[in-house]
């Protein structure tokens, strides 16, 4: 693949690092700068260096652990870690710019927790300072709100025992609410169970198996590093994940334990900002044709899901009110795809007064009543 971290050393003693590809080259840019500058010598922590590695020795495991504003779950989380029955592991977090009282709650830790601070980039940022901080052969990711079992690391490293080679493992979870309370148990076994009647995205790129949540991953530092880490193109924590994992499946074996080792806890439904997690989902599909490109099945199914994308697009805007653009829309898809019955539909609706000023009211009312619905939730 054309992807690459570029390091850049500077004068005044500081690195940093850019993502570069070829497919941002041909969406018109260059180079993405993605991590601050960082101040090589005693201050890349802000605690002392022994708070890094409380074992006196490089660790097996790196614990990253990202957080933002996560006062209420970030010490149950901590505490999952450290309550390891796998012992030989260090733990970083890194704050995403919080204002709550985060910092200090990590803090009570002492020295059993590194803490670092970045400026609000979001978790896949966060994620590659942790990253670069660590010192381990292996990296486990936890978000701030989810819980490890305690056996989760000594299971997976069981796997890796039977299979030396093996360099990415994760495992199935639980899903709890914000009491810790169970509301599915084996959640990714169940998902792939449903989605087997059918074609998906998540089954194409990992081989039938479910979609690895971070919580639930353990990988070496290496096969990280050489996937380029999560991408800064992705904006607001979506499919960044999803991205980097595809790489890594791309290149490697993803290896699945049927156990659930995590508690991913289910926030209360809050509303998506609509328009980044769209631009999201567009770059992923285009991310994953760029990556697919000697795979002509494939690329054929994910050119289908960006014109149904771009077709959606068509009718937000119809939505909106912005006709000509909403008809730049569907023309676009109708150069592709001439016979698609749906896009022509939309096309069509977008000349007629009338007919787009209902929609418009109906789809408004709709999204207001949605809204409302939320709010008594």
């Amino acid at each position: 693949m054309d992807w690459a971290w570029i390091v850049w050393l500077r004068s005044d003693g500081t690195v940093s690092r850019y993502w570069h590809s070829r497919l941002v080259r041909e969406r018109g840019g260059c180079f993405f700068k993605i991590e601050p500058a960082v101040k090589l010598g005693s201050r890349v922590s802000t605690l002392k260096e022994s708070t890094v590695n409380c074992y006196g020795s490089s660790p097996k495991v790196s614990v990253v652990i990202p957080v933002f504003n996560g006062e209420r779950f970030i010490g149950d989380a901590i505490r999952s870690a450290l309550g390891q029955t796998f012992r030989d592991f260090e733990i970083i977090v890194v704050d995403d710019g919080s204002i709550d009282q985060t910092e200090k709650i990590v803090r009570q830790f002492s020295d059993r927790v590194a803490y670092h601070r970045q400026e609000n980039r979001g978790a896949g940022a966060a994620r590659n300072f942790g990253v670069m901080c660590t010192s381990g052969e292996w990296i486990a990711f936890l978000d701030a709100d989810d819980i490890w079992y305690p056996q989760k690391l000594a299971v997976q490293f069981e796997a890796v025992a039977m299979n030396p080679a093996m360099a990415f493992v994760y495992s199935d979870m639980d899903t709890i609410d914000v009491h810790e309370a169970i509301l599915q148990r084996n959640f990714l076994t169940t998902q792939v169970k449903r989605r087997r009647r059918k074609w998906n995205l998540v089954s194409a790129v990992f081989g039938g198996q479910p979609f690895p949540y971070p919580s639930t991953v353990l990988l070496k530092r290496e096969l990280f590093s050489q996937s380029g880490g999560f991408s800064p193109l992705f904006r607001r924590n979506y499919h960044e994940d999803f991205d980097l994992f595809a790489r890594i499946a791309h290149v490697a074996p993803l290896h699945f334990v049927p156990q659930s080792l995590v508690q991913y806890r289910k926030m209360p439904s809050a509303r998506i900002g609509n328009d980044w997690y769209d631009t999201n989902w567009l770059l992923l599909l285009e991310r994953l044709a760029e990556l697919w490109r000697d795979h002509p099945d494939r690329l054929k199914r994910v050119e289908w899901l960006i014109d149904k994308h771009a077709c959606k697009q068509g009718r937000t805007l119809l939505r909106s009110g912005e006709w000509l653009k909403a008809r730049e829309c569907f023309y676009a898809v109708f150069r592709r795809r001439p016979f698609y019955f749906g896009n022509l539909r939309w096309w069509g609706l977008s000349y007629l007064p009338v007919a787009r000023q209902l929609y418009r009211m109906y789809r408004n009312q709709k999204s207001t009543a949605s809204r409302f619905k939320h709010i008594g939730q």
